[in-house]
């Protein structure tokens, strides 16, 4: 009987952001969804995939700036405000 194949954990250790780099995200984000009008969860994800669950807490915190969201869950839709 063959021993099962070791599972693959993943790419190795996390890497350790500092504030400039979540900050620099953070506004790059808020410029995205400025230009746009109205950008959803999954675009901003796509471009941005280390945002985490919270966006318009992650633009909050780390910018300054704030977000508005229209819409609910899969419709919802992010607006610079």
């Amino acid at each position: 009987m063959k021993a099962p194949a070791p599972s693959k954990r993943g790419k190795g250790k996390r890497i350790r952001r500092t504030p400039d780099q979540l900050a620099t995200e953070a506004n790059a984000i808020y410029d995205m969804v400025q230009q746009r009008k109205s950008v959803s969860g999954p675009e901003i994800r796509a471009k941005f995939p280390k945002v985490g669950p919270d966006i318009k807490g992650y633009v909050k915190q780390y910018s300054g700036k704030s977000l508005k969201s229209k819409g609910t869950r899969r419709a919802m839709r992010y607006v610079a405000g």
